[in-house]
């Protein structure tokens, strides 16, 4: 395996919230449920190296969130207190792979289109600065990223390859955070150098 390859195996393995300010469980379903979508940013990058060999994947856009229905309790050493499920809804989220092998160099770009989904985020209910955890892929059926080689004859210049993103976590909070207001931004950052930015605010009524 090439080292480009082996780089590629590697790497192959804004966001606004609907939420109450203060609310019972019983109300919670038909506020959030009821009302507009949610919608916003998420972002994030993983990059891999080894030797002459670096590769960066990094994504941007708008995701929207939708109220499951479901308030759960506090889950282990969360902060008590009632907690709404969300699950993606829809959006577009940009993809860029930026890839450099020697002297040879490749580029790929791709939109991913959200689809409904199954897994779960957390925002802490009735009160102003809630405690949450986020969690978001790609869907499963997520068409490969077409990226394209330049370079010397021997790169294969002008040739062209895929790169699989599906089931990718765009979005994820790791740990449970503490916002200090209504207001919900942060980054983290885990081994192997992938990173996850978003931004969240409770949409008004």
């Amino acid at each position: 395996m090439t080292s480009r390859a082996a780089a590629l195996a590697a790497l192959a393995a804004g966001l606004l919230l609907a939420w109450p300010a203060s609310a019972s469980a019983s109300t919670i379903a038909g506020k959030v449920g009821g009302g507009k979508l949610p919608i916003g940013q998420a972002s994030g990058s993983t990059s891999g190296s080894s030797g002459s060999s670096s590769q960066t994947l990094s994504w941007n856009g708008n995701v929207r969130l939708r109220h499951t229905g479901d308030v759960i309790g506090a889950v282990g050493s969360d902060p008590e207190g009632e907690y709404a499920l969300y699950a993606p809804e829809s959006g577009d989220i940009h993809v860029i792979l930026d890839g450099v092998d020697g002297d040879c160099s490749y580029h790929g770009e791709t939109d991913v289109t959200i689809a409904p989904a199954a897994e779960i985020s957390r925002v802490q209910q009735g009160v102003g600065a809630p405690s949450y955890s986020l969690h978001a892929k790609f869907p499963v059926d997520t068409p490969p990223l077409p990226y394209t080689i330049t370079g010397p004859d021997h790169c294969r210049g002008g040739g062209s390859g895929l790169f699989p993103i599906f089931g990718r976590v765009f979005l994820n909070t790791l740990v449970t955070q503490r916002s200090s207001s209504s207001q919900l931004a942060g980054t983290v950052t885990a081994p192997l150098l992938t990173k996850w930015g978003w931004s969240l605010s409770p949409q008004s009524s």
